[in-house]
C-alpha cells in the first residue's frame, strides 16, 4: 500500500482549508482531527436513557420486520457511555460507486481506534440509510466491467419505501454476469435474498448487514414515528421560526467574504411531507404553507407534527440536525459535498440545542495490481505520477529520456536578459519589436517541441496506452474511480479480504487517498 495526500487529490478552497486546519473555518466546523480531541466532546455528549430505549426499540423492530437477527452491539447502545460514529449515503442499487462501501469501512475504522484509546466508552458503527431521499435517478444504476445496470422509471416516492420488485430486472442482469463464474456465488445469493424483502429499504438493510454485521455495524432507518417523535420539537420550531433558513442564509454569506462558495442554498422551509405516493415540497408564503395543491396554517401543521411526524421529512440541511438529535453520535464521516454542506450547519446546531458532532473527511481508496506498479516504478515514474495530468506525464516522460529535450527557457530568459539591457542602453525604441521576435521564437520551439511529442508518442502507442490505462484505473478526469465503479468485481475477485483490507487501511486521521494493490 502507498498514500498520496488529499492535497495533490483535491482543488476546493474549502477542502484544502478543511484537511490543513486553516484557523478561518474553525467557526464553521471541526478542525484539528486528532483522537485526542474526542475527550471534550464526549464529556458534553447528553444522550437521554429514554432515547436510548426509542432507538434501541426501533432498530430491533426494522432488523426483525427484515427477518434478520438484532445487530450484535445493538443493546449496548442502553449504556450511557456507548456512542456511535455514523456514516450514511442514497440506497444505491447495488451499492453503487464504490465509495458507498469506504464510507461504512472508515466509520468502522474509527470506531476500532476509538475504543482502543478510550477504553471506559464503547463506540459503534452506525451507516444511516437515506430511505426518505427521493432522486429516483441517483439510485437506480451502477457501472461495473465496462458495462452499466439501470432501472428505468419515474418514481418520486422515498426510496426506501419503493417495492423491491421494482428492480428485480437489475438483479437477473447481475446474475448474467456470473452465469459461468462461481466467483460471484456469495454475492448472489445474498442479494437474492436481499431482493426477496418487500421494501427497498428492507433490501439495503438486508445486504449491509450481511457483509459487516460480524464487524458491528448498525444500519438505521430513520423512516420512523417513533425516532422523528423524538425530533418533533425541531420539526416544530423548523415552522414556527424558519430557523434553517435563516442561519444557513447568514454562514453563507460569511462563508462568501471568507472567499468560500455555498454547496446548497437553504429553502425557507427546510422539510418535505411524505405521502405513500410522494414526497411534497413544503412551501412557506406569507402566513400559510401549500403541500401540493393544499395550503395550511402553522397551527394546522403543528398539529400534524404532534399526531404523524413520521410525514414529516428532513431535507438534506436538517437531516443532520435530525441525525444527531436521535444518536448519541460524536463523528460524521462524509464526502468532500457532505463536509462543505454540514460546514453550513454550525450554528443552526447551536439555535437547536443539539450538539455538533466531529465532522471528519471519509477515506478514498485506489486499486492497483502490483505488477503494473511494478511495472509502472521500472520505467522511472513515481506513485505520485499516477496522478499527474496525462498530458503533463507524457511530456515529462519524453522530455526525462533526453534524446528530444530541447526545454531552452532558461537560456531564452538568458538571452532575453542580456539583449534587454543592451537595448535598453542603446536604442530603446527596439524593446517591442525584440520581444516579438523571441516570441515568435518561443512559439516555433514549443511547435518543435510538441511535432517531437507526437511523434514519440506515435512510436509507442502501446507504452502510452498503457499509462493512460493505468492513470484510469484510479483516476479520469479528475475523479477517482471510487466515485464511478461498483464493489462488485473486486469482492468477487477478493472475497472476504476486499472488506478486511480496506479496514485495516482505512485512517481518517491520516488524510490521504490511500492505493492498495490486489
Amino acid at each position: 500500500m502507498f498514500s498520496i495526500p488529499y492535497n495533490n487529490i483535491y482543488s476546493s478552497k474549502f477542502i484544502l482549508d478543511f484537511l490543513n486546519d486553516n484557523p478561518s473555518i474553525s467557526s464553521f466546523t471541526s478542525t484539528n482531527n486528532k483522537i485526542e480531541d474526542y475527550k471534550d466532546l464526549i464529556a458534553k455528549k447528553n444522550f437521554s436513557k429514554e432515547k436510548r430505549k426509542v432507538l434501541v426499540n426501533t432498530i430491533s423492530n426494522q432488523y426483525t420486520n427484515t427477518g434478520i437477527s438484532n445487530p450484535l452491539n445493538l443493546n449496548k447502545l442502553l449504556n450511557v457511555n456507548t456512542y456511535t460514529v455514523t456514516t450514511g449515503h442514497q440506497l444505491c442499487l447495488f451499492g453503487g460507486p464504490q465509495f458507498f462501501i469506504h464510507k461504512i469501512v472508515s466509520a468502522i475504522a474509527l470506531t476500532k481506534r476509538l475504543n482502543k484509546f478510550y477504553t471506559k466508552n464503547y463506540f459503534i458503527p452506525v451507516f444511516w440509510m437515506a430511505s426518505e431521499d427521493h432522486d429516483f435517478d441517483e439510485i437506480s444504476s451502477v457501472s461495473f466491467f465496462n458495462k452499466e445496470i439501470n432501472v428505468k422509471g419515474d418514481n418520486n416516492k422515498p426510496v426506501g419505501r419503493i417495492k423491491t420488485e421494482y428492480f428485480l430486472p437489475a438483479l437477473e442482469k447481475l446474475k448474467e454476469f456470473f452465469s459461468n463464474d462461481s466467483s460471484g456465488n456469495r454475492l448472489i445469493s445474498i442479494f437474492e435474498e436481499a431482493f426477496s424483502k418487500t421494501y427497498w429499504s428492507d433490501c439495503t438493510r438486508y445486504w449491509v448487514d450481511q457483509l459487516f454485521k460480524e464487524y458491528g455495524l448498525i444500519v438505521v432507518d430513520a423512516d420512523s414515528k417513533e425516532l422523528k417523535s423524538s425530533f418533533s420539537s425541531t420539526l416544530e420550531l423548523e415552522i414556527k421560526q424558519q430557523f434553517v433558513f435563516n442561519k444557513v442564509s447568514e454562514t453563507n454569506k460569511n462563508l462568501k467574504q471568507l472567499g468560500y462558495s455555498a454547496k446548497v442554498n437553504p429553502r425557507e422551509v427546510n422539510l418535505f411531507y411524505l405521502t405513500n405516493l410522494k414526497r411534497e415540497r413544503i412551501q412557506f408564503d406569507g402566513d400559510v404553507f401549500n403541500i401540493a395543491d393544499k395550503k395550511y396554517s402553522e397551527h394546522q401543521l403543528i398539529e400534524m407534527i404532534k399526531e404523524n411526524p413520521e410525514n414529516f421529512s428532513p431535507n438534506v440541511l436538517l437531516r443532520p440536525l435530525y441525525q444527531e438529535a436521535i444518536l448519541p453520535n460524536v463523528a460524521y464521516l462524509g464526502g468532500p459535498a457532505e463536509i462543505q454542506y454540514w460546514a453550513q450547519l454550525k450554528s443552526a446546531f447551536d439555535y437547536a440545542n443539539i450538539e455538533f458532532p466531529k465532522v471528519l473527511l471519509r477515506d478514498s481508496f485506489g486499486w492497483i495490481k502490483k505488477a503494473d506498479l511494478d511495472w509502472w516504478k521500472s520505467k522511472g515514474l513515481s506513485e505520485i505520477d499516477l496522478f499527474l495530468d496525462y498530458d503533463k506525464l507524457v511530456r515529462k516522460v519524453i522530455l526525462k529520456d533526453g534524446d528530444i529535450s530541447i526545454d531552452v527557457k532558461n537560456e531564452i530568459q538568458s538571452i532575453r536578459s542580456k539583449i534587454s539591457i543592451l537595448i535598453k542602453d542603446n536604442n530603446p525604441s527596439l524593446e517591442s519589436m525584440f520581444e516579438g521576435e523571441l516570441t515568435k521564437f518561443e512559439n516555433a520551439i514549443q511547435k518543435i517541441q510538441s511535432r517531437l511529442i507526437r511523434a514519440s508518442k506515435i512510436n509507442d502507442e502501446l507504452f502510452y496506452a498503457k499509462i493512460r490505462k493505468m492513470q484510469e484505473s484510479l483516476i479520469e478526469k479528475g475523479v477517482l474511480n471510487e466515485r464511478k465503479v461498483g464493489f462488485i468485481p473486486f469482492y468477487t475477485q477478493m472475497g472476504e479480504k476486499y472488506i478486511d483490507q480496506l479496514i485495516e487501511s482505512a485512517n481518517s486521521f491520516t488524510n490521504e487517498l490511500k492505493i492498495l494493490s490486489r
